[in-house]
Protein backbone atom coordinates (compact mmCIF):
# COMPACT_ATOMS: atom_id res chain seq x y z
CA UNK A 1 0.00 0.00 0.00
CA UNK A 2 1.17 3.55 -0.82
CA UNK A 3 0.06 5.93 1.69
CA UNK A 4 1.61 8.81 3.44
CA UNK A 5 2.18 8.29 7.05
CA UNK A 6 0.90 10.78 9.87
CA UNK A 7 2.12 10.35 13.04
CA UNK A 8 1.10 12.39 16.44
CA UNK A 9 2.04 15.96 15.97
CA UNK A 10 -0.20 16.02 12.58
CA UNK A 11 -3.08 15.01 14.04
CA UNK A 12 -2.26 17.27 17.59
CA UNK A 13 -2.34 20.30 15.17
CA UNK A 14 -5.09 19.51 13.66
CA UNK A 15 -7.45 19.02 16.84
CA UNK A 16 -5.56 22.17 18.11
CA UNK A 17 -6.60 25.78 16.93
CA UNK A 18 -3.79 27.54 19.05
CA UNK A 19 -1.00 25.22 17.57
CA UNK A 20 1.48 27.04 15.18
CA UNK A 21 1.26 24.04 12.49
CA UNK A 22 -2.38 24.02 12.71
CA UNK A 23 -3.19 25.97 9.36
CA UNK A 24 -0.70 23.50 8.01
CA UNK A 25 -1.72 20.23 9.03
CA UNK A 26 -5.13 20.81 8.17
CA UNK A 27 -4.24 22.19 4.47
CA UNK A 28 -1.54 19.05 3.85
CA UNK A 29 -4.06 16.78 5.07
CA UNK A 30 -6.97 18.29 3.23
CA UNK A 31 -4.49 18.66 0.45
CA UNK A 32 -3.91 14.87 0.46
CA UNK A 33 -7.13 13.65 0.85
CA UNK A 34 -8.41 15.41 -2.18
CA UNK A 35 -6.24 13.95 -4.12
CA UNK A 36 -7.21 10.19 -3.14
CA UNK A 37 -4.10 9.45 -1.64
CA UNK A 38 -4.39 6.93 1.28
CA UNK A 39 -3.15 8.43 4.97
CA UNK A 40 -2.12 5.57 6.90
CA UNK A 41 -1.04 5.70 10.84
CA UNK A 42 -1.34 3.12 13.64
CA UNK A 43 -4.02 2.35 16.38
CA UNK A 44 -1.14 3.69 18.94
CA UNK A 45 -0.72 7.30 17.21
CA UNK A 46 -3.84 7.48 17.43
CA UNK A 47 -4.32 6.52 21.21
CA UNK A 48 -1.96 8.86 21.67
CA UNK A 49 -3.00 11.86 19.73
CA UNK A 50 -6.58 11.29 21.38
CA UNK A 51 -4.80 11.11 24.78
CA UNK A 52 -2.70 14.52 24.31
CA UNK A 53 -5.62 16.15 22.80
CA UNK A 54 -7.44 14.99 25.71
CA UNK A 55 -5.12 16.31 28.73
CA UNK A 56 -4.51 19.57 26.65
CA UNK A 57 -8.31 20.53 25.19
CA UNK A 58 -10.62 18.21 27.00
CA UNK A 59 -12.50 15.82 26.40
CA UNK A 60 -14.66 17.70 23.51
CA UNK A 61 -11.85 18.50 21.56
CA UNK A 62 -10.81 15.01 21.81
CA UNK A 63 -14.02 13.31 20.57
CA UNK A 64 -14.00 16.08 17.52
CA UNK A 65 -10.51 14.56 16.72
CA UNK A 66 -11.55 10.38 17.22
CA UNK A 67 -14.70 11.71 15.38
CA UNK A 68 -12.55 13.12 12.59
CA UNK A 69 -10.41 10.00 12.33
CA UNK A 70 -13.50 7.54 12.27
CA UNK A 71 -14.60 9.92 9.55
CA UNK A 72 -12.04 9.53 7.23
CA UNK A 73 -11.49 5.50 7.88
CA UNK A 74 -15.16 5.01 6.69
CA UNK A 75 -14.07 7.40 4.03
CA UNK A 76 -11.27 4.85 3.13
CA UNK A 77 -8.65 7.63 3.39
CA UNK A 78 -7.59 6.50 6.11
CA UNK A 79 -5.48 3.15 6.91
CA UNK A 80 -5.29 2.22 10.55
CA UNK A 81 -2.29 -0.31 11.62
CA UNK A 82 -3.19 -2.31 14.62
CA UNK A 83 -1.04 -3.77 16.80
CA UNK A 84 0.04 -7.13 15.27
CA UNK A 85 2.60 -9.10 17.27
CA UNK A 86 5.56 -9.56 14.63
CA UNK A 87 5.16 -5.55 14.69
CA UNK A 88 5.56 -5.55 18.19
CA UNK A 89 9.02 -7.70 18.24
CA UNK A 90 10.38 -5.44 15.65
CA UNK A 91 9.35 -2.06 17.36
CA UNK A 92 10.99 -3.53 20.73
CA UNK A 93 13.93 -4.24 18.77
CA UNK A 94 14.04 -0.85 17.11
CA UNK A 95 13.76 0.77 20.68
CA UNK A 96 16.51 -1.29 22.05
CA UNK A 97 18.94 -0.59 18.82
CA UNK A 98 18.21 3.40 19.42
CA UNK A 99 18.60 3.62 22.98
CA UNK A 100 20.65 6.42 22.72
CA UNK A 101 17.17 8.73 20.53
CA UNK A 102 14.52 9.56 22.59
CA UNK A 103 12.16 7.43 20.28
CA UNK A 104 9.08 6.25 22.32
CA UNK A 105 7.81 2.96 21.97
CA UNK A 106 4.71 4.45 19.20
CA UNK A 107 7.32 5.66 17.54
CA UNK A 108 9.47 2.33 17.26
CA UNK A 109 6.04 0.28 16.20
CA UNK A 110 5.63 3.39 13.70
CA UNK A 111 9.07 3.20 11.97
CA UNK A 112 8.45 -1.10 11.91
CA UNK A 113 5.68 -0.43 10.52
CA UNK A 114 6.39 2.04 7.45
CA UNK A 115 9.40 -0.37 6.87
CA UNK A 116 6.73 -3.14 6.43
CA UNK A 117 4.74 -1.63 4.38
CA UNK A 118 7.84 -1.39 1.73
Amino acid sequence: MNAIFVDTWAWYALANKRDSEHERAKAIINDITNQNTPLATTSLVIYESVTLTRYDLGYPAAKKLRDTLNALVDADGLHVEFLRSNLEIKSWAIFDKYADQDFSFVDCYSFAMMKHQK
